[in-house]
């Protein structure tokens, strides 16, 4: 609106929308609509954008593209060396075709979504939760079948923390990517981040584990991107009821 551009790619969205009418210049607020302050909020956003300095605001300030291309070749590049070191002789090529392919595609798929710009339409809720489910559940599904092979018993908690070392960088690096971390909401993508490494080192520790018991990869290997999804909805949790009793006060 600044530069003059046509707002006709956002008609549908300011004939239902009172508060974009008036920023638009289109009509009056609606009854119980505050008037809008734009030297204020104009104000606001440039004093954000003058304290977010260093490496990392560099990094954030990159077109969403290739934050998006960093994020998925990273996330490639890992799973490549982790699978690297797996005890190729021992796994089958249909079972490791399964987990590379499946994974490789949730992979894809929820980190290009986690830096979706805030300027989009959001997905619909179902396809987003569809997207953290399935990401949670694939993880499980390969940790139901029968050990790969036979190889030295481990812990649950060692197999569990190795999971986390492998799917680590990626959520790392997704979190740093973000431009709005701090704006950890449902469909942030903070999940999508969350769900997309714990997967990662789920589903790759199948290829690293002979513990035989179903129990113990259910638990260890399977749970690990439920569990990181898990924490993240109780931090998104806390965050909105801290902003709730900020707003409140």
């Amino acid at each position: 609106m600044r530069a003059g551009e046509s707002l006709d790619s956002c008609s549908d969205h300011l004939s239902e929308c009172p508060p974009c009418q008036e920023l638009a210049g289109l009509g009056p607020a609606a009854p119980g609509v505050p008037a809008l302050d734009l030297d204020a909020g104009f104000a606001g956003l440039q004093a954000e954008l003058a304290g977010e300095t260093g490496a990392l605001a560099n990094l954030r300030a990159w077109p969403t593209g290739r934050r998006r291309g960093l994020l998925v070749v990273v996330a490639g590049v890992v799973l490549a060396a982790v699978w690297a070191i797996a005890p190729w002789g021992h796994l089958e090529a249909a079972r490791a075709a399964l987990s590379l392919t499946g994974l490789a595609a949730i992979l894809l798929v929820a980190l290009w979504q986690s830096l979706r710009p805030i300027h989009q339409p959001s997905l619909p809720s179902w396809l987003w939760w569809g997207l953290v489910g399935l990401a949670v559940a694939f993880p499980f599904a390969i940790s139901a079948l029968p050990a790969a092979f036979e190889g030295v018993s481990k812990s649950g908690g060692v197999c569990f923390g190795v999971g986390c070392i492998f799917g680590l960088p990626v959520l790392l690096l997704g979190f740093l990517l973000n431009r709005a971390p701090r704006g950890a909401a449902i469909g942030s993508g903070l999940l999508l981040a969350l769900a997309a490494g714990g997967a990662l080192g789920g589903v790759t520790l199948d290829a690293h584990c002979g513990t035989p018991g179903m129990l113990h990869r259910l638990a260890s290997h399977g749970a690990l991107a439920a569990t990181w999804v898990g924490i993240g909805l109780v931090g998104i949790t806390l965050a909105r009821l801290r902003a709730t009793k900020l707003a409140a006060t």
